[in-house]
């Protein structure tokens, strides 16, 4: 955003320098540039939400396994093991296993976060660009080429951006194959932690 701020800053400069006709010119391109921000926005907001909305409710899943588990395993440790019955050994299985599961997905959901700071620092790149382009190219003497100067600048980031589309898809997918079994994986381990606390009976 910051850089757009620079950029119709630059151009309201050579603005008044100019003609009607150059005016407009220089309008379209702050207007391209601002479209494929636009879009470049809508997908990033889109990505945040989804891994918001999917992290919450594979969490909440989470959270109901290791309740039910709790509920469940409580009462089998109290009538095969009345005497040793120890909560905090089981309270202990059921923090680590629901704490790998956690950990699991931050560590993923980090990785996209990164990602996406990476893709704001080349969105940020396309002002830039735009603005040293208006410092070089004189529009008053170079008219007729000015728009077509900046094709390269908008089709490299058009790549760009579709490339990375391509890439953070590949990761959400990962994402959600790895959070669709995670309940399961939790009970798994929380059975088979308890398992190995029955034997000490």
């Amino acid at each position: 955003m910051k850089t757009l701020i620079v950029l119709s800053l630059a151009i309201l400069a050579i603005a008044g320098k100019v003609t009607a006709q150059e005016d407009n010119l220089l309008l379209n391109v702050l207007e391209r540039t601002i479209q494929l921000n636009d879009e470049y926005e809508e997908f990033k907001n889109a990505t945040r939400f989804f891994m918001g909305d999917h992290i919450r409710h594979v969490a909440s899943l989470v959270l109901d396994v290791v309740i039910n588990e709790i509920g469940s395993w409580s009462a089998r440790f109290k009538k095969h093991c009345p005497t040793t019955f120890n909560s905090e050994a089981q309270g202990a299985i059921v923090m680590q296993c629901s704490n790998e599961a956690m950990e699991e997905l931050a560590f993923r959901q980090d990785g996209m976060f990164d990602f996406l700071e990476h893709m704001d620092e080349v969105n940020n790149e396309v002002s830039i660009s735009v603005v040293d382009r208006l410092a070089d190219f004189n529009i008053i003497t170079n008219s007729d080429d000015f728009e077509s100067s900046f094709d390269p600048i908008y089709s490299d980031f058009r790549n760009r951006l579709d490339t990375y589309v391509v890439e953070l898809g590949y990761m959400i997918s990962d994402l959600a194959g790895v959070s669709n079994n995670m309940p399961q994986d939790v009970q798994a381990c929380i059975d088979a932690g308890f398992q190995k606390l029955l034997k000490t009976c």
